[in-house]
C-alpha cells in the first residue's frame, strides 16, 4: 500500500482548489480502487521523502503533520510533528484532522 499513498496523494494535491465535490478514484499497487468523494484539503505525511514530494507539486500549504525528519525544504521544518524514526503519535494526528495520511 505504500505505493498507493504517494499516488493517492498526488491525485488529491493535484485535483483542482475549487474543486470540493470532485470525486477522486484511484488504483493502489494490489489492484484495488481508492475513492475519496472530494479531494483531501488536509494531509499527514508519515516519510520525509513524501513530504519533500508534495512540497514540489505545490502541495506543501496541505501538509498539517509530519515526521521529525521531514526538513526539506526549509518551510517543511515549520511543520508540526506527529512522529519520530520509530514511533508514530496517534493523538497528534487525530488533532491535526487530516483527510488523507500518507505512508
Amino acid at each position: 500500500m505504500r505505493a498507493v499513498a504517494l499516488v493517492l496523494a498526488l491525485a488529491l494535491a493535484l485535483a483542482p482548489a475549487g474543486a470540493t465535490h470532485a470525486q477522486v478514484a484511484v488504483i493502489d499497487d494490489e489492484g484495488h480502487t481508492v475513492e475519496l468523494a472530494q479531494p483531501a484539503r488536509r494531509i499527514v505525511s508519515l516519510a520525509p521523502h513524501l513530504t519533500e514530494q508534495l512540497f514540489a507539486i505545490g502541495a506543501g500549504d496541505l501538509i498539517v503533520g509530519t515526521t521529525d525528519f521531514a526538513d526539506f525544504p526549509e518551510a517543511a521544518k515549520g511543520l508540526q510533528r506527529v512522529a519520530r524514526e520509530h514511533s508514530v503519535d496517534p493523538e497528534r494526528i487525530r488533532a491535526a484532522r487530516p483527510a488523507m495520511v500518507t505512508l
